[in-house]
Parts: structure tokens; sequence; C-alpha cells
């Protein structure tokens, strides 16, 4: 939140929507402004419904592991910008922007850039949707998982 409303004073076309709920959202709620809107917890459908009208995914955990949501929002085309922890630095790899956990100015300019520059957005918006089509789809995971029991089984 405070590093998009940096952004926001330098560009004000855009807008932060935070999904989710959790212990910290009263805090979050504090640093609120005009330009975030708080959409709590939301079905399948309407979740969907919000990665169709969006234009960039960020997730700037402090710890996270294999992020589900993350892969949800590069098979919608959604650009991500991610920090540096976890395997969220892999996943999207050449499809996101990175930025290093706190870095609040990284974060910021990660944001103004991929504000400003639809073609930018676009690109990588595909090529995450390509990664995960690629290695991340529902066959490719079962196919994973029958060669784990396989070998398992074997033994």
């Amino acid at each position: 939140i405070k590093a998009f409303k940096e952004a926001y004073k330098e560009y004000e076309n855009m807008e932060l929507f935070i999904v989710g709920e959790g212990s910290i959202e009263d805090e979050l709620k504090a640093h609120s402004f005009e330009g975030i809107k708080f959409l709590g917890f939301l079905e399948e459908k309407e979740l969907a419904k919000e990665y169709r009208d969006a234009d960039v995914f960020c997730i700037v955990s402090n710890y996270e592991s294999f992020s589900i949501v993350t892969l949800e929002a590069m098979a919608s085309s959604l650009a991500v910008i991610a920090s540096n922890v976890g395997y969220l630095p892999s996943l999207v790899k050449e499809c996101g922007i990175v930025v290093d956990k706190n870095d609040l100015n990284s974060l910021k300019q990660a944001i103004l850039k991929l504000a400003k520059d639809e073609n930018l957005r676009e690109s990588l918006g595909k090529r995450g949707y390509e990664k995960v089509k690629e290695k991340y789809s529902w066959q490719k995971s079962a196919k994973k998982v029958e060669k784990l029991y396989e070998k398992v089984l074997k033994k």
C-alpha cells in the first residue's frame, strides 16, 4: 500500500484492488486512500472476474512457498510483480518483475513501469500464460503425480 501510494502520486491512472481477508486487514485499511479498494473474500467466479478485469497482479509476501494464486494470475494473462521470496522468483521468471522483499522504492518503480507500459504488460502476461500452459496445466501436473506414484510403488 505504501509503495502504491507513492506511485499513485506520480501516476493517478490506476487502482489497487486488495482481495482476501486476514489478521492485518484493519491495519491495511488504516493506510488506505481513494485509489485503493478492499474486496474481501471472493468466490471462484468473482475472483475470475477480477483477474479478467485486472492488468497486473502483485504478490509481495515476506514468505511464500509455491503460490497457486500467482499461477491463477499468470493463467489469466496478467503481468506479475513478485517479491524475491520462496518459489516466486522462479515462478515469474521471464513473465514478471521480481522486487526485493520490503524494498518500497523498487516496488514503486515496478508498479509505475507496468502501469505506464501496456505493451510490456501484455508481453509479460502472454509469457506467463504460456508458461502455465506448458508447465503447470492439470494434465502436466497429473502426469508428474502419476510418475511419482509409479516410482514409489516400484520400491
